[in-house]
């Protein structure tokens, strides 16, 4: 049953999309405004042309063109009512543009991360071999230029946010449906498993080693966990747990530029000999 032209029985018109392998129904009631075929659009490698068994979230877009505006007289700001949490639902008050589900799909991924084993990661990776190698580390760092110069021997992954999820005892990334830094283009919602993760660091030399403390893999993650306040105490406990586990994990100091690829390549053909 393909969901392009679908409606529900109470009206509205719907779409089901998989992100970071949860499935998401999308139900609009919004007379005044398609909202739906631009999400379709706009998101369209992460759409469901048939109805799934089971769905993981709901998000509800109201019939509303009031818009309630919340004034801070103080500072004379103005704010919308734009969305509301519920369990496992979104109702959506105010929806213009696809690009605002970005902050909604951002909220509904903590919810879901916080109860499933996952968590949202700064960090930037590339494909070898059908499976992933992260790189992650402080703004500024070269995650973006890491991924880039390697992209001539390994596919581009993500450069921005990844999403990790814990199933079945091992470790998968999934790409997010968020704006990255270099295109526009939204991915596919395809998990590939994690074969390793490198924390960047900026040295007179380039090397890698492993790293084995698994405190400090935790700290070192929790400071590029993408979350607000509320759910990092939820977090915490996953990323913990993943220190603990996940054991492919390595410092990569970068020197000069031209020694990069190399020092990578040299490593990586160790590893998977391995």
């Amino acid at each position: 049953m393909n969901t392009y032209h679908k409606t529900s029985k109470n009206g509205g018109d719907i779409c089901y999309l998989s992100i970071a392998g949860y499935i998401v129904k999308i139900e609009s009631f919004c007379s005044y405004q398609n909202i739906i075929h631009s999400i379709r659009k706009f998101y369209n490698n992460c759409i469901i042309t048939k109805k799934p068994d089971k769905i993981d979230y709901q998000i509800i877009i109201n019939n509303e063109n009031k818009i309630l505006l919340l004034r801070r007289k103080n500072n004379r700001l103005f704010y919308i009512d734009f969305f509301k949490l519920h369990k496992n639902k979104i109702t959506v008050n105010f929806a213009s543009n696809p690009l605002y589900f970005e902050i909604i799909f951002r909220y509904m991924l903590l919810e879901l991360l916080s109860k499933d084993n996952g968590f949202l990661l700064h960090a930037a990776g590339n494909i070898i071999h059908d499976k992933v190698v992260l790189f992650s580390g402080s703004s500024g760092v070269g995650k973006s230029t890491i991924m880039t110069i390697l992209s001539d021997n390994y596919e581009l992954f993500v450069d921005d946010i990844v999403c990790v999820r814990r199933i079945h005892n091992k470790y998968y990334a999934f790409r997010t449906p968020f704006i990255r830094k270099n295109t526009l283009q939204i991915l596919g919602a395809k998990p590939y498993l994690i074969n390793g993760l490198y924390f960047l660091e900026r040295e007179k030399s380039s090397r890698i080693f492993a790293l084995k403390d698994s405190s400090l893999i935790a700290q070192k993650l929790l400071s590029e966990l993408w979350a607000e306040t509320e759910y990092v105490k939820y977090l915490t406990k996953t990323i913990y747990r993943f220190a603990r586990e996940f054991t492919d994990v390595y410092t990569f100091e970068l020197g000069p530029i031209n020694t990069i690829a190399q020092t990578f390549d040299n490593h990586i053909k160790i590893v998977l000999n391995e």
